[in-house]
Parts: structure tokens; sequence; C-alpha cells
């Protein structure tokens, strides 16, 4: 005889992530946990909510970002230029205040700017049908060339004084660029799980050619998802113009292969198919968690980005292996 509660059952039967807190797609929350007692462990100033909340911060925009990588990558694509297209983003932000813009439509300005380089990306890549990594290999050169033609290499005031409703922590100490990150992870969730385009990034991502005897429009979905890419670059791009005090054409640009470490650090296939949101999520937070911990300890710099690049390739040799023994 059963004698757990029903309510208790009916509670494990919803939430599959009780049952198996160790599965694959819950293990790296397992190891954030984990890691954020350890560090707390040695250095308490690490689980302070100051401390907590910096990391956050810090995170929003790499996040918002990453969401972006993700969104091509599950397709079987990848997108080189997405951190140039931040910069664009940031730096026709900085142009449009300059001009006398109001800031809600300089924000709209500036992601329909990054939505634009995307859109030439998915064009490239869905219309012609070049490979992602050449097209934007190639958009990531003349996206930069323009930026620094029109700008003269030089710097400009980003939006932080315009902007700073988006960086003030309020009472609760976070400010409100993290809950745009996790605003936008859940939209994007709902996105990918619940929508008929969504199952279709997968489709696409799992093969390209079934989804194409499916019915799928292969061509369309893979245009709009590089314009959704750029979108979402474009918001990383107002968070991170609101951040700094002057951006250059190279702003955004080294967050790149930060933003694709973390979308395969949180369980994303890199050759499309499968992935998880809250996965993306959770590689954001323990690479910055790692960054966080890192300098309380004093890690030298130079030692703080070796880490992160072990890191993220042992994921990619585990997920590897793993693949291979299915």
């Amino acid at each position: 005889m059963n004698t757990r509660p029903a309510s208790a059952r009916r509670l494990l039967d919803s939430a599959p992530w009780i049952r198996k807190p160790f599965s694959r797609d819950n293990r790296l929350i397992v190891v954030l946990v984990v890691f954020s007692l350890v560090a707390g462990a040695v250095r308490p100033t690490f689980l302070t909510w100051t401390n907590l909340a910096l990391i956050l911060a810090s995170a929003a925009v790499l996040g918002v970002l990453a969401l972006g990588e993700f969104v091509v990558i599950i397709t079987g694509a990848i997108d080189i230029s997405i951190g140039v297209i931040c910069g664009i983003s940031a730096l026709t932000l900085s142009y449009t205040l300059g001009v006398g813009f109001p800031p809600v439509l300089a924000i709209l300005v500036a992601v329909i700017a990054a939505m634009a380089s995307g859109a030439i990306n998915g064009a490239l890549v869905g219309w012609a049908r070049i490979p992602s990594v050449v097209v934007t290999l190639a958009t990531t050169s003349l996206f930069l060339w323009v930026m620094v033609t029109l700008t003269g290499g030089a710097s400009s005031s980003a939006g932080h004084e315009h902007l700073g409703w988006l960086t003030s922590r309020g009472r609760v100490g976070v400010p409100l660029s993290v809950a745009v990150f996790f605003g936008t992870a859940i939209l994007l969730s709902v996105l990918a799980s619940r929508t008929q385009f969504g199952r279709q990034l997968y489709e696409v991502g799992a093969n390209e050619a079934a989804a194409r005897v499916a019915g799928v429009d292969v061509r369309r979905v893979r245009i709009l998802t590089f314009v959704l890419a750029g979108a979402l670059a474009g918001v990383a791009g107002v968070l991170l113009g609101s951040q700094l005090a002057y951006v250059t054409a190279l702003t955004g640009g080294g967050l790149v292969f930060l933003g694709i470490g973390a979308v395969v650090l949180g369980g994303t296939n890199l050759f499309g198919g499968s992935g998880l949101v809250r996965g993306v999520v959770t590689g954001v937070l323990l690479l910055y968690a790692i960054y966080n911990a890192m300098v309380l300890l004093r890690v030298p710099s130079a030692w703080q980005d070796a880490v992160a690049g072990a890191l993220i390739l042992v994921a990619v040799i585990f997920d590897t292996l793993g693949r291979r023994a299915k």
C-alpha cells in the first residue's frame, strides 16, 4: 500500500526535476549550487546578498547575448558576429541619445539596427545557403569596418547618463537589467517549448532534410532565427551601453566566445537539435560565479580566463562523449 500523501505524489509527478535532480538537464544547476556553497565556505562574502546581486548584474549582458546565440545554435548554425551586433546596438544607442532622441525611442532604434544586421546574416544563410560560420565571420569584419568608418575609430559617450534606471539598484539591490535578462529567458523558453516556430527550430537543427520533407520552411526559419538573435544582441547592446561611460566600434566584440561557451556549458548541442533555455541561464550564472570567486580569491586575470576556457572545454568533451555513448 502506498502511504505517500496524494499531494506529494502530485508534486513529484508535476516536477520531474525533484525526482531527478542529477538528470542531464539539471546537473549543471546542482554544480552551480554546490560551487556556490563551497565558495561561500572559503570566502563568506561570496554568499552575501550584495555579492550575489553583483553576480546577477554582471551576468545580464552576456546572458541576453547568450540567449540570442542559443537560438541560432539549436538550428545547427552559429553566429560569430553576434558580439559585433551587440556593439552596433550600443553605438546606435549612443548616437541617437547624443542627437536628442528620447531614451525609449533610442532603445527602439538600437534594437532595430541590430535586427537589421541579423537579417543580413539570415538572408545570406537562408536564401543564399552559405554556411553560417562563413557568413558571420565575413559580416563580423564588414560590420566592424562600417562602424570604424562611421565613427572614425573614436569613442563616444554611452547611455549611462540617460539610462541610469536600467543600472540603478533598487530597494532589493538588483538593477532592472537583471529583470530584463530573466524576463527574456522566460519569454524565449515559452517560444521554444510552446510555439510552432519553437518546435521548428529544433526540427531544423536535428535534421534539416527531414524538416524540409515534413513541410517546414527551412529558409524562413533560418532568416527569422538570425533576426531574433540580432534583436537579442540589440537588447544586450542596450544593457551594455547603459553600463558604460564610453563605447567604441570594438564594444561587445569580445563577448561572442563567452556567449557560445555559456550555451555549450549549459548543455546545448553545438551541432543543433537539443538544448534548454534554463541550461543557458545556468551556464552564464556559473561562469560569472566562477569569475567572481576568483576575484575574491585574488586569482590573476590571465588565470581567470584560462579557468573559464578549461571549464568550457571540459563541458564540450563530456557532452561529446555522452552523445557518442548513446
